[in-house]
């Protein structure tokens, strides 16, 4: 189980977050469809990991509703590396 995030896997993640996105969208014509692909698969790479982790220790989650009410805004990255795909 995870104890703590470290800044530089989180500074690694949203590098990647933005460079998908604005390297799978260079000089594509439809550039919401890569990152709203992007945003549902860890949408349920999330939720599958809370199942694992709350079914070995049923209060590492205790505010696991919340985690996925925040969930979303990991797409704002994906969305500005598409958007700056879409610039370039």
């Amino acid at each position: 189980m995870r104890t703590g995030v470290e800044p530089t896997s989180v500074l690694i993640t949203l590098g990647l977050l933005i460079a998908a996105p604005f390297l799978l969208n260079y000089n594509v014509r439809h550039t919401v469809l890569i990152p709203s692909a992007i945003l549902l698969s860890g949408a349920a790479t999330h939720i599958l990991v809370l199942v694992r982790e709350i079914s070995s220790d049923p209060t590492s989650h205790n505010l696991w509703p919340f985690e996925l009410i925040g969930a979303p805004a990991a797409a704002i990255p994906v969305f500005l590396g598409a958007i700056l795909a879409r610039l370039a």
